[in-house]
């Protein structure tokens, strides 16, 4: 026999798990923080300028349709490496939500930390002709502080 779910008082707020995962769900004020948390990242992305970072030399390719860019982002001691595939359809879904700027650069990753230490953006630049180049940007700590400020 299936024991019925308890009825909770009206005023007693929803209880943190997600129904058949198994995983729990944060209280609001964690999902809050979360969000301001990634709407100050995004804004970090977004807003360095590539003009005042380095780009790593070794990291630059040439990419057409079919073409698979690899690069690696460094985070603290480790360093992953990570792949975007150069599809017609991934390109018009990117070009769809406004991802590319009004230069043709699409910031696709990074590793931007707060901590005054130099970050990371890898990058998708639109040639205009069909190819595209694949790159990755050093940016100095103190940049990605002013920026946040």
């Amino acid at each position: 026999m299936i024991k019925p779910l308890p009825v909770r008082d009206k005023g007693a707020s929803p209880p943190n798990i997600i129904m058949g995962l198994g995983m729990t769900k944060p209280p609001p004020e964690e999902i809050a923080k979360m969000n301001t948390e990634s709407v100050k990242y995004q804004f970090l992305l977004h807003n360095t300028p590539l003009e005042k970072c380095k780009v790593i030399t070794d990291s630059v390719q040439l990419l057409t349709y079919g073409d698979t860019f690899e690069f690696s982002v460094p985070s603290g001691t480790t360093s992953g490496t990570c792949y975007y595939p150069i599809t017609e359809e991934a390109i018009n879904l990117a070009i769809n939500e406004n991802l590319f700027d009004v230069n043709g650069v699409f910031r696709q990753g990074s590793n931007l930390p707060t901590d005054g230490s130099d970050g990371y953006i890898a990058v998708i630049e639109d040639n205009g002709d069909g190819t595209f180049a694949g790159m990755v940007y050093k940016v100095p700590g103190e940049l990605i502080l002013e920026t946040m400020n």
